[in-house]
C-alpha cells in the first residue's frame, strides 16, 4: 500500500493535468489573472483604490473577467473588494452553516462565471438572514413571514 499510494497519486495528477492542459476554458482563467496583474501595474492610484466602475472590467483588461473576485477588484477597486470580502466574512460568522451551504458552492462556481448570478446569491443570503432572525419560518413545503414582536 505504501508503494502504490504515491504511484496512484502521481498517475492521477498526470491524468488530470493532461486533461486540463488541452482545455481552453481552464487555461483562459490563468490568462485573465495575468491580464489583471498587468492592469494593476498600469492603473492609476485612483483606479486601483476605487475601480473603473461597475460593468467596465471588460474595458479595463480587454476580456470579460468571469471571476467575481477579479470583477470586484477591477470594477470597485481595493475599497469595494475589501468591502465585499468583509460582508462575506461577516455573513459567514452570522449565518454559520447556512452560509456555507449557500455561499461556498457559489464562490467556487463564481471563479468561472459568477458575476451574472450575483443577484441570486444575495437573494438567497437574504432569505437565510430572514430565516436566522426569525422573520421567515420554513416548515415543510409551507413558509410564512412572521412579525418579530
Amino acid at each position: 500500500m505504501l508503494f502504490f499510494s504515491p504511484l496512484i497519486c502521481w498517475l492521477s495528477f498526470e491524468f488530470v493535468s493532461e486533461l486540463l492542459s488541452n482545455d481552453v476554458s481552464f487555461s483562459s482563467k490563468f490568462h485573465i489573472i495575468e491580464l489583471t496583474f498587468d492592469y494593476i501595474e498600469r492603473s492609476s492610484w485612483f483606479e486601483f483604490f476605487f475601480g473603473v466602475g461597475l460593468g467596465n472590467a471588460v474595458n479595463a483588461i480587454g476580456i470579460g473577467s468571469h471571476n467575481i473576485l477579479i470583477t470586484f477588484l477591477i470594477e470597485t477597486g481595493v475599497v469595494g473588494f475589501v468591502f465585499f470580502v468583509s460582508i462575506n466574512v461577516f455573513l459567514m460568522f452570522k449565518l454559520k452553516s447556512d452560509f456555507l451551504i449557500i455561499a461556498l458552492p457559489f464562490m467556487i462556481s463564481s471563479l468561472s462565471l459568477g458575476s451574472t448570478a450575483i443577484p441570486y446569491y444575495f437573494s438567497l443570503v437574504s432569505i437565510c438572514i430572514l430565516h436566522r432572525s426569525g422573520f421567515l419560518v420554513v416548515t415543510g413545503l409551507n413558509s410564512s413571514v412572521v412579525k418579530n414582536t
